[in-house]
């Protein structure tokens, strides 16, 4: 099985989580370990596991932005300082 090494930095919930469904994942296909025990030696849900088998990189919900990444980023940047400079966004 596959033994996570500690690092300094301590991870997220959600990093946490990733890297369980990613260890569980790799147990089934590389090592041979049925959905059901991977699902409960790493703690994760065995219906996300099948289904992360199955479509391993789903897409996203929801459409598509409005605004090209580097025009939504300058948007950001221009309201966060609007904020700091005390300019109502109202």
């Amino acid at each position: 099985l596959i033994f996570m090494m500690a690092s300094s930095k301590l991870k997220t919930a959600a990093e946490v989580s990733r890297e369980l469904m990613d260890s569980a994942l790799y147990a089934v296909k590389k090592s041979g370990v049925s959905k059901k025990l991977a699902a409960k030696l790493f703690g994760v849900s065995r219906t996300t596991l099948g289904r992360r088998l199955q479509n391993p990189r789903p897409e996203r919900h929801g459409g598509r932005t409005k605004f090209p990444a580097q025009v939504e980023d300058e948007l950001v940047d221009l309201l966060t300082s609007c904020c700091i400079m005390g300019i109502p966004l109202n």
